[in-house]
């Protein structure tokens, strides 16, 4: 596994004379797929972290992010509908708590169609 950690700081949304620090941790696998991102962020004494997981589907493709924030967990799950000759569409839903055991990508969803060369439009 392969990590790439970058650091900033200061943020123009800070309060006046505050300086917020962002670490971020991205883990990649043997394939090169980015798995897990860890995202802390701080200003002064106070700091978030925000903790994804991916999921890649037999064909290589995104099926899942998992994020948990503050202890709760939401996340997104895809879904492929593609065509002979290349293009298609992918359905998001967005769920917050439990995943669905059987999410319905019948009901909102928000669907991105791409062309034969991967050019997504939505």
């Amino acid at each position: 596994m392969k990590s790439v950690i970058s650091h900033s700081e200061d943020n123009p949304e800070a309060a006046e004379g505050e300086v917020v620090t962002n670490d971020v941790r991205q883990f990649y696998n043997e394939q090169g797929f980015l798995i897990k991102t860890e995202d802390v962020t701080g200003e002064s004494e106070h700091f978030d972290k925000t903790t994804a997981n991916y999921r890649y589907d037999q064909n290589n493709r995104l099926e899942e992010i998992r994020y948990n924030i503050y202890k709760e967990t939401h996340g997104r799950l895809y879904h492929y509908q593609e065509n002979a000759d290349g293009s298609g569409a992918i359905l998001e839903i967005t769920y917050v708590g439990k995943k669905p055991k059987k999410p319905n990508f019948q009901e909102d969803y928000i669907k991105r169609v791409y062309d034969k060369d991967g050019q997504t439009h939505l």
